[in-house]
């Protein structure tokens, strides 16, 4: 009845109420539809609430994380993707994807601090990754001193490394 208002405070409560993945997916669309960004958040916090695994939980966080950047809230996508973090620390695809969200929002140092804790916690490869990308950031910012702490780490576990041993050398 082009009465949007009223349907969507009614669209809202039964968002409040429902389980259903289908009804909640298809109110987020009508409110994304209306540009209505406080429904859309209250569908995807539903959703989150309601998801049935935990990829399910993962992409629906970041996509209200996505949702808050794009409405120039980044302290709310800070908040979303630190609850993510905590509640997946060691997964490795959370860290990286939050870490550069966070790069992007212009959280500098919540992307240094993902980075760091995946650097520390990894093993093996990832403790390699998260290492390579903690110093690519920190050469980013022009921070010299703390890149090349990082680097020099990651060449005394691994000599024969010649991108780690590059990387050093364009640090000095």
């Amino acid at each position: 009845a082009k009465r949007w208002p009223e349907a969507a405070r009614l669209l809202r409560d039964a968002v409040a109420r429902s389980n259903s993945q289908d009804f909640l997916r298809g109110a987020r669309s009508l409110f994304n539809d209306h540009a209505d960004v406080a429904g859309q958040v209250a569908a995807l916090q539903r959703l989150i609430v309601t998801a049935p695994d935990r990829r399910a939980d993962i992409a629906r966080r970041f996509t209200l994380a996505e949702l808050y950047s794009k409405n120039h809230q980044p302290s709310q996508a800070g908040g979303v993707l630190r609850t993510l973090v905590q509640r997946y620390p060691t997964n490795y695809g959370v860290l990286t994807e939050s870490a550069d969200s966070c790069w992007r929002l212009g959280l500098r140092s919540n992307s240094l601090a993902i980075l760091q804790s995946g650097m520390q916690r990894g093993l093996g490869k990832f403790h390699y990754l998260f290492g390579r990308k903690l110093a690519a950031r920190h050469v980013e910012m022009q921070n010299l001193a703390a890149a090349q702490v990082v680097l020099e780490k990651l060449n005394s576990e691994d000599r024969l490394n010649t991108d780690v041993f590059h990387e050093l050398a364009k640090v000095y």
